[in-house]
This record gives C-alpha cells, structure tokens and sequence, in this order.
C-alpha cells in the first residue's frame, strides 16, 4: 500500500489527540493514586513519576497509533480480523 499524503495528516492528527488524551488519563490517575497513598511531590520523587511517565507512554501511544489506523483504515482492520464462521 502506497502511503498517500492526504492519508498521512488525518492518521497523524488521530494519534496526536489520542496520545495526548490517554497521557493526560494515565497522569490524572497516577496523580490521586500518590495523593492517595500520601507521596509527596518533590525532587526525591520526581524523577520515578517523570520514568513512570515515560514507561506509560510507550503502550498508550502504541495503542493511540492503533485506534488512529482503525479509525482512517477500517478495511484493513477487517482484512486483519476476518470474521469466523
């Protein structure tokens, strides 16, 4: 398949508000589990939360890359998955 400019901004613009979104989930959730848990947030901690950030953001962009070729692609999330009998 032959990559087609017009095809290339809306798969990128796809996995750039998806990142985006997921990232900011995965931080909001992160940040009341160490207020929960009663961590501070100083310069002992912060780089371990700024490596957890980091390590996330690998299988979340990942999956937002993902989503974005389903989104703009669906043909070939079929021809990937055909349907069983």
């Amino acid at each position: 398949m032959e990559i087609q400019w017009r095809n290339l901004m809306p798969v990128w613009w796809g996995f750039v508000w998806r990142s985006l979104v997921y990232m900011a989930a995965f931080g909001m959730i992160l940040g009341i589990i160490t207020i929960l848990l009663g961590v501070p947030y100083n310069r002992a901690t912060h780089p371990l939360q700024t490596l957890v950030g980091y390590i996330a953001y690998i299988p979340l962009s990942m999956l937002a890359l993902k989503n974005a070729l389903e989104d703009q692609f669906p043909k070939l999330s079929a021809i990937s998955n055909p349907p069983t009998v």
